[in-house]
């Protein structure tokens, strides 16, 4: 099928998502503190990893918002 992403386990799915977790929590940590470039770097590279998850554009949206 054109156009559909498939996750294999040889492709470092696993690797990318705990990345990507890492950054979104980095992301909150960082919004507790009003650390807000922090908060904008880390949804950034959580997007860079995982661009089809609309939490991360929203947070980083509302930061550039300040």
């Amino acid at each position: 099928m054109a156009g559909v992403f498939r996750a294999h386990a040889g492709d470092g799915f696993e690797d990318k998502y705990r990345a990507y977790k890492k950054y979104i929590k980095s992301g909150a940590d960082a919004f507790s503190k009003k650390d807000y470039a922090s908060v904008i770097m880390n949804c950034s590279k959580a997007i860079d990893l995982s661009p089809f998850e609309a939490t991360s554009y929203y947070v980083k949206a509302l930061e550039h918002s300040k």
